[in-house]
């Protein structure tokens, strides 16, 4: 991508598929599969027993903080914990909250 400023970076997006969507819109055949998926790992790519990585989380809601603060709002923190979901469809600050989490991962 290239900022505001001119620079250009690295970004990572991330979309909700299923498996099948994946294999529909990524994956040209079975070989295709095998070099992208197939080699690294053999099941399900979209499950309901997966959980955030704590550090990858924490530093995910700092980056939106951070840009909230920037810009004097708390909309992209918001949006962050309101329409980000697990894979069991739990709502992100839901998950915060459940794991009581928050205090250590937000504050």
């Amino acid at each position: 991508f290239t900022g505001d400023g001119g620079g250009v970076g690295r970004g990572i997006m991330c979309t909700a598929w299923s498996d099948e969507e994946y294999r529909k819109e990524r994956i040209c055949d079975e070989a295709d599969y095998h070099e992208q998926v197939g080699r690294f790992y053999t099941g399900k790519l979209w499950r309901d027993d997966l959980l955030p990585v704590p550090r990858y989380l924490s530093l995910v809601v700092e980056a939106h903080r951070e840009l909230d603060a920037r810009l004097g709002t708390t909309r992209f923190s918001d949006n962050l914990l309101q329409h980000t979901f697990l894979g069991d469809g739990t709502r992100l600050d839901s998950f915060l909250e459940k794991e009581n989490a928050t205090s250590k991962t937000l504050q």
